[in-house]
């Protein structure tokens, strides 16, 4: 256990040293990638809203086949596109 130990000092000296990190990879990288960043942000958002429709549609569907607590509409769809 003697060389765990010494394992995790070490470790403990270096946390100590480095200071926000991922800070220092930014500054260190997205001069030269900026663009590939900003795509990578765009299509994750993009990703999470495609992933977040179907239980708007499936919710707003259930609402208006089985409570008929309103009509069948969906944000931005325009109601003549609407069955």
């Amino acid at each position: 256990m003697a060389a765990s130990d010494a394992f995790e000092t070490e470790l403990d000296a270096y946390r100590e040293q480095v200071e926000r990190p991922l800070w220092r990879l930014f500054r260190a990288y997205t001069p030269d990638h900026a663009l590939w960043l900003t795509i990578g942000l765009v299509t994750s958002v993009l990703a999470y809203g495609t992933v977040l429709v179907t239980p708007i549609v499936l919710g707003t569907t259930i609402d208006a086949v089985f409570t008929q607590e309103s009509a069948y509409a969906l944000p931005i769809v325009p109601d003549a596109w609407l069955p």
